[in-house]
């Protein structure tokens, strides 16, 4: 029958698990019955057990003490029951907050855990404990059915730093300074703003530029919105110094314009000396820079106490107004005996930033200066700056820009002979090889006039040989610019050519070049007089008409600067067509419409140009310069116009067929005199016509042309058998 052995293993408290895998257990029986023993009978055994591992250390989480208990053993552990005692730490000084929680507090439970089965175990922390950094934990698990106990102790049990909290804090703090942090630089309005439209940034008051550009430089989008606006780095830096302080200002100002910043005039306020304008404004001024809440009338005639200095100082100043109220316009304006002009910051913003900032200055100066005392129409003396000098460029590039030699410059008087004179001096003052001369003859003496341009000459000394006082030398020959050369030349033929001779010696020598400018006389010792010693001495250059490019650029060029446009294309090209293109013409009219025009006009209409050309004084006295000086100079033009369009010929025949006895030699040089004069000019047919509708027109209305055409016949008649050579 079977033999059933029941067997209990009851490990000893503390001893090893029994390693069955290394020692082979055995259970040994031997059977003694009535009849005697029977064989011995070895049994193996295989030993099963419980044992209890604590699986990881006791963790707090939400006012729970958490540990995780696994059964490793071979056998079920059975009813278990768990006990957990909390208290403070032994290590924590003693305080009346650890005394409430000194007396250990127990908590309760029971479990089961099968082989290899683990779980995790809570503990709800007792109230009082909950306020310490660390407490003492120790657990016991008992069984129900046997005398076995395991335990384990945590002497310190420390709340885990909530990293993940703390880490969701910290990214949310990052999250807040980063999204503060874009918000105040790229989503700054100026950034914004200037994102959408570049262009804006002309736009930001003076005071605020420098604000701008932190914000875009913090965005790192100045660079990229500087080139959206079309605004150079270098304008924009100059724009920030004109917000800084007064000095900084003023240098960028005259940076911009390409003026020349001199000594302090007082308090804020300098000398300065302006770039040519094509207006009629000083260049020698002052400059002043106002800052603070507004400018006082005291305060503003103290300054220019000190600018004026009794009259040695400059006559007028530019104001650049950066008060709050910018009220220094009407301030000056008010002063007596002041010349001022204002600007703006808005618009001192706008001239440092602009390509052209001369150009936004003279508008500036023509909205607060009367346009008659600023317009740079002359009528006498020669264009003395390139800017209003329009035309002549083959003529200045003939004579300037080549080997030097000599030149005659022959035309009517107020052709541009003089200025053309003066825009060669300009041109070759920057050639350093070349020692340049402009003089203006005033009588006929040449050599006197030299010798008391000479420095060092004292009147009542006999004067220097024309050789010595002429020359230069072989390496930096001279070029004598002599205007008004007509009397010279008429007063050297009658003695004998003697300086004409040495100035072809100088030139043959190479120590000095002369460029004779003047009408009728030059003209006929040049080309008409075969005896003349000057036709093979130099080039001969015929002034005309001013192209219609250049005429168009002399009538509208500084007008604009004046702030006074054309109504009309067609306006300023009437002017020209009217004018024949002729320089002083047009400058007269111009000057004329400046003067007549009316303080609320501010725009050039045809209605205006019309008076002008019917009424103004000086245009009718220059068309009577076409009567020359001779009553055959007047036969021949009226004679032609009544024809309309003849030959040289034609009029000839027309004037003896009237009765004047007139020899070819007289008739040729009126002709000619009146040809250069530019009153009958040939088309390309050979055909005469007048060249300058408004001086038809006046020579039309002076008188009829028959009943004039015949009192220069009786003139000629009575008095002018013989006709003297024109003059």
């Amino acid at each position: 029958m079977p033999l059933r052995v029941g067997l209990s293993y009851l490990r000893p408290e503390g001893a090893p698990f029994p390693d069955s895998s290394k020692t082979r257990l055995r259970l040994v029986i031997k059977l003694v019955h009535a009849f005697g023993e029977g064989p011995t009978v070895a049994i193996p055994l295989q030993l099963k057990t419980p044992e209890l591992k604590l699986e990881q250390e006791p963790r707090i989480e939400d006012k729970v003490l958490t540990v995780i208990l696994k059964n490793t053993g071979t056998q079920s552990t059975g009813q278990l029951v768990i006990r957990g005692a909390f208290g403070p730490p032994s290590s924590t000084p003693r305080t009346e907050q650890t005394s409430n929680a000194q007396a250990p507090v127990q908590r309760e439970q029971t479990l089961v855990l099968g082989p290899g089965q683990q779980e995790r175990v809570p503990f709800a922390i007792p109230e009082a404990l909950l306020p310490l950094d660390s407490i003492s934990f120790q657990l016991t698990a008992n069984y129900e059915r046997w005398p076995r106990e395991w335990s384990f102790s945590a002497p310190e049990v420390r709340a885990p730093v909530p990293y993940a909290l703390y880490g969701a804090l910290l990214l949310g703090a990052m999250l807040l300074v980063s999204g503060v942090y874009y918000a105040r630089v790229y989503r700054h309005p100026v950034v914004v703003q200037a994102a959408a439209t570049p262009a804006l940034l002309r736009t930001y008051p003076l005071g605020d530029t420098e604000r701008a550009d932190l914000a875009l430089r913090r965005a790192r989008r100045r660079d990229a919105t500087l080139t959206a606006a079309s605004i150079p780095l270098l304008r924009w830096e100059r724009l920030l110094r004109g917000a800084r302080h007064p000095s900084e200002v003023a240098a960028a100002f005259t940076e911009a314009l390409g003026a020349r910043l001199g000594a302090p005039l007082g308090e804020r306020a300098w000398a300065l000396e302006l770039p040519p304008l094509r207006l009629r404004f000083t260049r020698q001024t002052a400059l002043l820079v106002l800052d603070g809440p507004r400018v006082e009338s005291g305060e503003a005639q103290r300054m220019m106490t000190d600018v004026f200095q009794d009259g040695r100082g400059p006559s007028q100043v530019l104001v650049l107004d950066r008060t709050q109220a910018q009220n220094a316009s009407q301030v000056f304006k008010e002063l007596p005996q002041v010349r001022a002009v204002a600007l703006s910051a808005d618009r001192l913003r706008d001239l440092l930033l602009a390509e052209n900032p001369s150009r936004l200055l003279e508008s500036s100066i023509a909205e607060q200066v009367a346009v008659s005392e600023l317009s740079p129409y002359q009528v006498s003396g020669g264009v003395k700056d390139d800017h209003l000098f329009f035309g002549r460029e083959r003529e200045v590039r003939v004579i300037a820009d080549r080997t030097l030699r000599n030149f005659f410059v022959v035309g009517q008087r107020q052709m541009g002979k003089s200025s053309l004179l003066l825009a060669v001096q300009r041109r070759l003052q920057a050639r350093p090889n070349v020692d340049v001369r402009y003089t203006v003859l005033d009588g006929a003496d040449l050599h006197d006039r030299l010798a008391r341009e000479q420095k060092d000459f004292a009147a009542g000394n006999s004067l220097p040989a024309f050789m010595d006082l002429a020359a230069g030398t072989t390496s930096r020959p001279r070029l004598w610019l002599i205007d008004e050369a007509d009397e010279f030349i008429k007063a050297d033929a009658r003695a004998g050519y003697p300086v004409v001779q040495a100035m072809r010696a100088l030139s043959e020598e190479g120590r000095a070049y002369f460029v004779l400018a003047g009408f009728w006389d030059l003209y006929r010792a040049v080309v008409l007089n075969e005896r003349q010693p000057l036709r093979n001495f130099g080039e001969h250059l015929r002034l005309e008409p001013l192209d219609a490019r250049s005429a168009l650029a002399l009538v509208t060029e500084p007008l604009a600067a004046l702030g006074l446009p054309w109504d009309a294309p067609t306006t300023p090209e009437h002017l020209l067509q009217q004018a024949g293109c002729r320089a002083n013409l047009l400058v007269l009219a111009c000057k004329a419409l400046v003067e007549t025009l009316p303080p609320e006009a501010h725009v050039l209409t045809r209605a205006h140009l019309e008076r002008v050309l019917h009424e103004d004084k000086d245009l009718r006295d220059q068309c009577r310069r076409w009567r020359g000086d001779h009553p055959l100079h007047r036969a021949v033009v009226r004679q032609a116009l009544l024809l309309e369009r003849p030959t040289r010929e034609e009029v000839r025949q027309a004037l003896k067929a009237r009765g004047a006895n007139i020899s070819s030699v007289d008739f040729d040089e009126a002709m000619d005199h009146r040809e250069l004069s530019y009153v009958l000019v040939p088309d390309g047919e050979g055909r005469l016509y007048c060249p300058v509708p408004l001086m038809r027109r006046y020579i039309e209305s002076e008188r009829g042309l028959e009943t004039g055409l015949a009192e220069d016949l009786d003139d000629l008649r009575r008095g002018f058998s013989e006709v003297p050579p024109p003059a």
